[in-house]
Protein backbone atom coordinates (compact mmCIF):
# COMPACT_ATOMS: atom_id res chain seq x y z
CA UNK A 1 0.00 0.00 0.00
CA UNK A 2 1.19 3.91 -0.61
CA UNK A 3 0.18 6.85 1.07
CA UNK A 4 0.75 10.25 -0.27
CA UNK A 5 0.80 13.20 1.57
CA UNK A 6 -0.08 16.48 0.02
CA UNK A 7 -0.36 20.17 0.65
CA UNK A 8 -4.15 21.03 0.83
CA UNK A 9 -4.05 24.60 -0.58
CA UNK A 10 -6.30 26.03 1.93
CA UNK A 11 -7.29 29.94 2.23
CA UNK A 12 -6.57 30.68 5.70
CA UNK A 13 -7.74 34.25 7.30
CA UNK A 14 -4.58 36.61 7.87
CA UNK A 15 -6.38 37.88 11.27
CA UNK A 16 -9.18 36.00 13.26
CA UNK A 17 -11.21 37.27 16.18
CA UNK A 18 -10.37 36.84 19.61
CA UNK A 19 -13.61 34.24 20.08
CA UNK A 20 -13.02 32.28 16.82
CA UNK A 21 -14.02 28.29 16.87
CA UNK A 22 -13.04 25.81 14.46
CA UNK A 23 -10.40 28.16 12.65
CA UNK A 24 -8.77 26.72 9.78
CA UNK A 25 -4.96 27.25 10.52
CA UNK A 26 -3.31 24.35 8.47
CA UNK A 27 -4.75 21.76 5.30
CA UNK A 28 -3.31 18.63 3.75
CA UNK A 29 -4.43 15.71 1.99
CA UNK A 30 -3.92 11.79 1.84
CA UNK A 31 -4.10 10.09 -0.81
CA UNK A 32 -4.51 6.32 -0.39
CA UNK A 33 -3.73 3.62 -2.80
CA UNK A 34 -3.61 -0.40 -1.32
CA UNK A 35 -2.62 -2.22 -4.01
CA UNK A 36 -6.59 -3.12 -5.45
CA UNK A 37 -7.17 -5.04 -2.48
CA UNK A 38 -10.36 -4.53 -0.52
CA UNK A 39 -8.51 -3.64 2.90
CA UNK A 40 -8.74 0.10 3.44
CA UNK A 41 -5.33 2.03 4.97
CA UNK A 42 -6.42 3.26 8.17
CA UNK A 43 -4.98 6.19 9.58
CA UNK A 44 -4.18 5.73 13.47
CA UNK A 45 -2.26 9.55 14.18
CA UNK A 46 -1.42 13.13 13.13
CA UNK A 47 1.32 15.14 14.73
CA UNK A 48 2.50 18.54 13.96
CA UNK A 49 4.25 21.55 14.63
CA UNK A 50 3.22 24.99 15.06
CA UNK A 51 5.74 28.57 15.06
CA UNK A 52 4.83 31.81 16.14
CA UNK A 53 4.03 34.65 19.34
CA UNK A 54 0.46 32.99 20.24
CA UNK A 55 0.23 31.46 23.87
CA UNK A 56 -0.81 28.54 25.03
CA UNK A 57 -3.75 30.17 27.11
CA UNK A 58 -4.44 31.78 24.17
CA UNK A 59 -6.42 28.29 22.88
CA UNK A 60 -8.76 25.63 24.06
CA UNK A 61 -8.24 23.49 21.49
CA UNK A 62 -6.74 22.25 18.30
CA UNK A 63 -9.27 19.70 16.27
CA UNK A 64 -8.76 17.49 13.27
CA UNK A 65 -11.64 17.40 10.77
CA UNK A 66 -11.60 15.31 7.19
CA UNK A 67 -14.02 15.86 4.58
CA UNK A 68 -14.45 14.04 1.24
CA UNK A 69 -14.33 17.33 -0.81
CA UNK A 70 -11.15 20.14 -0.93
CA UNK A 71 -14.36 22.36 1.09
CA UNK A 72 -13.91 23.07 5.00
CA UNK A 73 -16.40 21.54 6.80
CA UNK A 74 -17.63 21.10 10.83
CA UNK A 75 -19.26 17.93 9.96
CA UNK A 76 -16.46 15.16 10.44
CA UNK A 77 -14.66 15.97 13.45
CA UNK A 78 -11.65 12.89 13.90
CA UNK A 79 -10.00 14.65 17.20
CA UNK A 80 -9.07 16.94 19.29
CA UNK A 81 -6.42 18.54 21.58
CA UNK A 82 -7.39 19.71 24.44
CA UNK A 83 -3.91 20.94 26.04
CA UNK A 84 -2.16 22.55 23.34
CA UNK A 85 1.19 24.12 23.85
CA UNK A 86 2.73 27.15 22.55
CA UNK A 87 4.95 27.32 19.56
CA UNK A 88 6.70 23.72 18.87
CA UNK A 89 5.49 20.39 18.72
CA UNK A 90 1.92 19.55 20.11
CA UNK A 91 0.23 16.40 21.31
CA UNK A 92 -0.63 14.38 18.25
CA UNK A 93 -4.34 13.94 16.98
CA UNK A 94 -5.01 10.01 18.13
CA UNK A 95 -7.70 8.48 15.76
CA UNK A 96 -8.13 5.61 13.32
CA UNK A 97 -10.02 6.75 9.82
CA UNK A 98 -10.21 4.57 7.11
CA UNK A 99 -8.58 5.77 3.52
CA UNK A 100 -10.46 4.63 0.39
CA UNK A 101 -8.21 4.75 -2.83
CA UNK A 102 -8.87 8.30 -3.33
CA UNK A 103 -7.74 11.81 -2.11
CA UNK A 104 -8.76 12.53 0.94
CA UNK A 105 -9.17 16.08 2.48
CA UNK A 106 -7.59 17.10 6.44
CA UNK A 107 -8.06 20.39 8.02
CA UNK A 108 -6.27 21.53 11.23
CA UNK A 109 -8.41 24.21 13.26
CA UNK A 110 -8.00 25.86 16.51
CA UNK A 111 -10.77 27.07 18.83
CA UNK A 112 -9.33 30.64 20.20
CA UNK A 113 -9.75 30.83 24.19
CA UNK A 114 -11.83 33.62 26.20
CA UNK A 115 -9.57 36.34 26.94
CA UNK A 116 -6.95 35.53 24.51
CA UNK A 117 -4.32 38.18 23.94
CA UNK A 118 -4.74 40.46 20.71
CA UNK A 119 -1.71 40.37 18.52
CA UNK A 120 0.01 36.84 19.01
CA UNK A 121 0.30 34.84 15.84
CA UNK A 122 0.17 31.21 14.81
CA UNK A 123 1.23 29.25 11.71
CA UNK A 124 1.66 25.06 11.39
CA UNK A 125 5.02 24.25 9.66
CA UNK A 126 5.90 21.84 7.07
CA UNK A 127 4.62 18.42 7.72
CA UNK A 128 6.89 15.61 6.42
CA UNK A 129 5.83 12.23 5.92
CA UNK A 130 6.72 11.23 9.10
CA UNK A 131 3.82 13.33 10.75
CA UNK A 132 1.16 10.21 9.75
CA UNK A 133 1.23 7.07 11.14
CA UNK A 134 -1.53 4.37 9.36
CA UNK A 135 -1.88 0.67 9.66
CA UNK A 136 -2.78 -1.49 6.74
CA UNK A 137 -3.05 -5.51 7.62
CA UNK A 138 -2.82 -4.41 11.46
CA UNK A 139 0.61 -3.45 10.29
CA UNK A 140 1.72 0.13 11.06
CA UNK A 141 3.70 2.02 8.83
CA UNK A 142 4.41 6.08 7.29
CA UNK A 143 3.68 7.02 4.01
CA UNK A 144 6.17 6.08 1.25
CA UNK A 145 5.79 8.24 -1.09
CA UNK A 146 5.19 11.88 -0.45
CA UNK A 147 6.73 15.21 -0.59
CA UNK A 148 5.07 17.20 2.04
CA UNK A 149 2.26 19.41 3.14
CA UNK A 150 3.71 23.01 3.10
CA UNK A 151 3.41 25.37 6.11
CA UNK A 152 0.77 27.47 6.32
CA UNK A 153 0.43 30.87 6.62
CA UNK A 154 0.51 33.13 9.70
CA UNK A 155 -2.47 34.00 11.39
CA UNK A 156 -2.68 36.79 13.46
CA UNK A 157 -5.39 36.33 16.90
CA UNK A 158 -7.00 39.99 17.20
Amino acid sequence: PVLSLGTNSVSVSADTNCSGSSVVIHGFTLTAENDGNCDDISVTEVSFSTSGTYLASDISNFKLYYTAANAFSTANLLSTNSTPAAAGTQTSFSLSHSLANVTHYFWITMDIAPGAVNGGNINVQQMLNTAVTATYDSKSFTPIRTTSAAASGAITIK
